[in-house]
């Protein structure tokens, strides 16, 4: 038996319909990359680089998400260490916790469909315009 004790991760996340694999996604990708004083955020070529080696087909946006949920963590660390502070990893009640990210992922949702919208609003605008046009 090891001296050394067993590394483990315990982090609470909330439940999140039809998003689920996204947590599972962060945690394997490696939630950070730890360095001298503290945290740099996942890059693109660990992204990658775990895509490849798990064989994951995880869709850009997905990618994308865990990129920004990266950052937020290494954000949270950063403001973890200032006085009266909390870090992502406080023993903050699960039922907290889950609420705040909660309410993130449903930001982050409501952020990517009125983008969407916007966009389809537009075009759709675009047709219309290029229709009067063309009768005048």
């Amino acid at each position: 038996m090891s001296d050394y004790p067993t590394a483990r991760l315990d982090v609470l996340l909330p439940e999140i319909k039809g998003l689920e694999h996204l947590a599972s996604f962060f945690i394997e990708a490696g939630v950070a990359n730890p360095v001298q004083g503290g945290f740099l955020p996942l890059s693109w070529v660990d992204l990658n680089a775990w895509k490849s080696a798990t064989q994951t087909n995880a869709q850009t946006w997905e990618l994308k998400i865990i990129k920004l949920m990266s950052q937020a963590y290494c954000q949270g660390q950063a403001l973890g260490t200032k006085p009266n502070s909390v870090p992502p990893w406080s023993q903050e009640k699960p039922e907290n916790v889950n609420k705040r990210l909660k309410n993130l992922f449903g930001a982050l949702i409501k952020a990517q469909d009125e983008r969407k919208n916007k966009k389809e609003f537009k075009n759709g605008r675009r047709h219309n315009n290029t229709e009067h046009s063309s009768e005048e």
